[in-house]
Order: C-alpha cells, then structure tokens, then sequence
C-alpha cells in the first residue's frame, strides 16, 4: 500500500480540525436551567459590597454565597426570573427587576434561619459566570432595558462587563420619553430595544462575564439578558487557505507518480 506524502496528511488533518464543532465554555447561556451556572453578585452605594445587615447580631459581613439569598434565586421574589424570551418563539432569558420599595429594608433569612436586611437605596445585582476563552474566541449576547424611572431620578441602568469593563449599558437616560407641555414636565419612562454585545478574547484565559442590574429607591427598572454563547471569528479565509493548500499537496502527489 502506498503511503499519502506528509503534506497531503498534514493538510488534511487541518481541514478536519476547521469542521470540528467547538466545545462551548459557558454554562446555561440562554437560562433554559433558571440560573444554574450564574453566581449572584451585590453592589451597593458606588461599592463593591452590599448595604446587608444581620437584625440578631448586627453583622454586616454576610458570611454565605449571595447564592443563598432567596431574594435572588426564588422566582417568586420576583428580581430575578428566567421567563420566555423575547427574541424567539420558544426558550428563555434572564429578567432583573429592581423596585422602588416601601421601605429601605428588603428582609430575608440566611441558610441557618437567621434574619437579615438588604438596603435597597442605590443598589445593585446581577449575575456573573468565570469562562475559559482562547484567544481570538469570542462571547457575545443580547440585552435590553426598560424604566419607570425618569430625570432626574435617573441613577437606573442594565450593564454587560467583562473583568470589570464595561462592554454595553443603557440607562434611564437613553430610554426615557419624559417631555415638557405647556411648561409643566410629564414624567416618563421607556423601553429599549434589544442590542447585541460582544467580546474577543486578547488571549488565552479565564474571564469573568456580569450581567447587572443598578437601581434607586425611585421606581422600578428591568434588564434582560439572553442567548450568551461563545463562537470563534469567521474562519472562512483560513479555510480557503487550508484547501488551497490540500489541493496544492495532493496535485503535487499526481505530478510526482506520473
């Protein structure tokens, strides 16, 4: 039997490697399993920790995973949900919901039955997933923002980050409609569109994706995110290259039995 020469091997293998589906490095991107996969995370005040009191003990530090806060892992709550989304006819999306609440103090018991309090005025959550991306990889979704809340109360806005930078926002003021009328200002939220985001991975590394919600203690605001996937930019020139250079090697393989 003879033997195929080492470049009509070696180009072959890399056309292969090109059709091989890509395994994906993000878990549950479009919320079909509620919000498995996705860590809660808290932000208060322009800060990096909550506004979170312990009534028994008057702790502050919460010593559980935000994970355990039913205020965020319960549906029925009512700030985070995984309804049917909107960008097609069947699966789901992420919904964060912040309100304007009755009182400062949001209360919730802790995983040893402990009572606690969350100060809602000038918070935040979201949900953030740690990924392996190699370079050139790519991560992107979808997001949108919708707001009862209006100038100047207009702290509210939906935000995308990757390490800390900001990818994608809308906020109060890019979706409101408030208006004036014989001098007098009518008050008026506003629903934004869905917007694609997306990020390519400068090199090989672990990168951690948030998805976050900012909120006041003036009205209520939703964000809502869906379809998060990791991809790799077209390919399609690589490709032509490794045909070319497949066809290349086995012409010349012809050439060298004639």
């Amino acid at each position: 039997m003879k033997r195929l020469p080492l470049a009509v091997v070696s180009a072959f293998i890399a056309f292969a490697s090109l059709l091989a589906p890509l395994a994906e490095s993000i878990e549950n991107g479009s919320f079909e399993d509620r919000i498995n996969g996705w860590n809660v995370f808290l932000w208060a005040n322009g800060g990096s920790s909550s506004t979170l009191i312990n009534w028994d003990t008057g702790e502050t530090d919460y010593p559980f995973s935000y994970n355990t806060i039913s205020l965020f892992t319960d549906s029925s709550e009512g700030f985070v949900s995984t309804p049917a989304s909107t960008l097609g006819s069947s699966g789901n999306m992420l919904q964060l919901y912040s309100t304007q609440a009755s009182d400062f103090w949001i209360d919730f018991l802790d995983p040893l039955g402990s009572q606690w309090g969350l100060g809602i005025a000038y918070y935040g959550f979201g949900l953030y997933q740690d990924i392996a991306l190699e370079k050139g990889e790519r991560v992107s979704g979808w997001a949108r923002f919708e707001t009862n809340d209006y100038p100047p109360f207009d702290a509210d806005q939906a935000t995308v980050s990757i390490d800390g930078s900001l990818l994608w926002e809308q906020s109060v003021l890019d979706v409101e409609n408030s208006y004036y009328i014989n001098g007098y200002f009518i008050p008026l939220g506003g629903v934004g569109d869905w917007q694609n985001w997306s990020f390519v991975a400068p090199a090989d590394g672990i990168y951690r994706i948030a998805l976050g919600l900012y909120g006041d203690d003036q009205e209520s605001s939703t964000a809502y995110f869906d379809e998060i996937k990791v991809s790799v930019p077209d390919s399609s020139s690589t490709l032509g290259f490794v045909s070319a250079l497949l066809l290349l090697a086995v012409a010349r393989y012809k050439v060298r039995k004639q």
